[in-house]
């Protein structure tokens, strides 16, 4: 006995006229999300080759979740004047977005921004 041939794609735009006819077709917006992240990147890069080995890899960690943490949404940049510079830009997350938890030892930065609103130098003595 043969199978009778079944247009699925016809099928699947008959079930969605049928269910906005019926008004059941409401399509969600991605939630909105509360996590605050920092992402660092190396805009200044002082190697003999011009390089870091870490560029090729996405470097973000959770910085906290709540409007308390939304006043630290900002660039940040520090000056190691040796001819690095790091960058840290502390945002939003994005729907689903997945932090690497790698910092490169740089949480430092992070810590700073919270207690000072910027990154400053820490082997410097408290001003």
């Amino acid at each position: 006995m043969e199978q009778p041939y079944i247009d699925y794609d016809e099928l699947a735009k008959k079930v969605v006229d049928e269910l906005e006819q019926r008004g059941l077709t409401q399509r969600k917006a991605p939630k909105e999300s509360n996590r605050i992240i920092a992402e660092l990147s190396m805009p200044n890069i002082g190697s003999w080759n011009g390089k870091w080995t870490g560029s090729e890899r996405k470097h973000t960690v959770l910085v906290g979740t709540g409007k308390g943490y939304a006043k630290l949404i900002g660039d940040y940049y520090y000056d190691f004047g040796d001819g690095w510079g790091a960058s840290v830009e502390i945002r939003k997350a994005a729907p689903r977005e997945k932090v690497t938890n790698m910092f490169c030892g740089y949480e430092w930065m992070i810590d700073s921004i919270k207690q000072h609103g910027g990154i400053r130098d820490p082997s410097k003595k408290k001003e």
